[in-house]
């Protein structure tokens, strides 16, 4: 496991490198394969709850096809997002499978009041702007904002401190997505994507532990 996680942290830096330089080719070999390596991570781990483990792998597997669509044209950005929508059903699933009761400390109501900042700040405008852009990617963006929103509440009342910084990381990184895309692009904001979206599914792979 320390091999893998070293060659993530290697490959993502690689990654940040690449979205701040503008260098589509590092990015379109770094982008999946560090992807690739937590879900190869999960599938090696030696997990406190097998279940979750195997939904974790199926999580993995789905943000890798997100990338991927995403990395490609305009016209597989439903295909992208359909991914990634499914991808946190599964980290939903198992979340709920993972043995551990519910429970409300305080990593989890900082979990919750950062959902609940974001979904209220940045949530309508990005639903706004995704209608603007094209009205057929209302619903998708709104489905894709509520799945993303459970996922992070279940892993809040669910998860260990790794699952709750993990999702919240992944919020993060989605709303500055959605922002960058339909509100206002940052001049360096995919770097801050790259970096949030990392935290998170490294986060969701050491929960597992």
């Amino acid at each position: 496991m320390i091999a893998i996680y070293a060659a993530v942290a290697v490959l993502a830096t690689g990654n940040w490198w690449s979205r701040y330089a503008g260098q589509r080719v590092v990015e379109y070999v770094t982008k999946p394969a560090v992807t690739a390596l937590v879900a190869v991570g999960a599938l090696v781990a030696t997990p406190q709850s097998t279940a979750m483990r195997a939904w974790f792998v199926v999580a993995f597997v789905l943000c890798l096809a997100g990338d991927v669509f995403l990395m490609l044209r305009e016209r597989f950005f439903i295909a992208g997002l359909a991914s990634f929508l499914l991808g946190h059903v599964a980290f939903v699933v198992g979340l709920l499978v993972n043995g551990r009761g519910w429970h409300v400390g305080v990593g989890s109501i900082a979990g919750l009041l950062l959902v609940a900042a974001i979904a209220i700040v940045a949530g309508p405008r990005i639903v706004a702007g995704a209608q603007h852009h094209d009205p057929a990617l209302t619903g998708p963006v709104v489905a894709y904002l509520g799945v993303i929103t459970t996922m992070a509440v279940v892993a809040a009342l669910k998860g260990n401190g790794w699952a709750i910084g993990g999702a919240g990381a992944f919020v993060v990184s989605d709303a500055l997505l959605g922002w960058g895309r339909f509100v206002r692009a940052h001049r360096h904001g995919e770097v801050v994507i790259m970096v949030t979206y990392h935290a998170a599914l490294v986060g969701l792979l050491l929960s597992l532990h």
